[in-house]
């Protein structure tokens, strides 16, 4: 029973890193989606204005208002181009649209500039 178990997380899993394996090799060369070296930290201010621009977003998307969600997730990214959660936000923003392929990107932009981020992992795996 127990084997059975990890045999079809192991299983799952590997569905996965085939997905991602195969968007990266379908899109990631076309956007050039790289982890962005920071020179320098964001000022207090640039944080707190991404914070709020967050905030809305998710405000929007809780209202199914997307469009007005995805302004705001990318005002938050043009604060902070490397914030990962705003990418993973706009990602479940494409899923609530049904453009599964087009939140796939996101979630992976999310995971190439912050392999720890769960939230994207997770969703990125629910898409199958």
């Amino acid at each position: 029973m127990i084997a059975n178990f990890f045999e079809s997380i192991f299983n799952r899993l590997n569905q996965i890193i085939g997905f991602v394996g195969k968007m990266s090799k379908k899109r990631l060369p076309n956007k050039k989606i790289k982890k962005q070296s920071v020179t320098k930290s964001p000022t207090p201010a640039q944080i707190s204005k991404a914070k709020a621009e967050n905030d809305r977003g998710i405000a929007f998307a809780q209202q199914n208002e997307y469009k007005k969600a995805i302004a705001c997730f990318e005002r938050a990214i043009r604060f902070i181009p490397h914030d990962s959660m705003a990418y993973s936000h706009l990602g479940i923003v494409f899923v609530r649209q049904n453009k599964f392929d087009k939140a796939a990107e996101y979630y992976q932009r999310a995971i190439v500039l912050n392999p720890h981020n769960a939230l994207a992992h997770y969703n990125i795996g629910n898409l199958f």
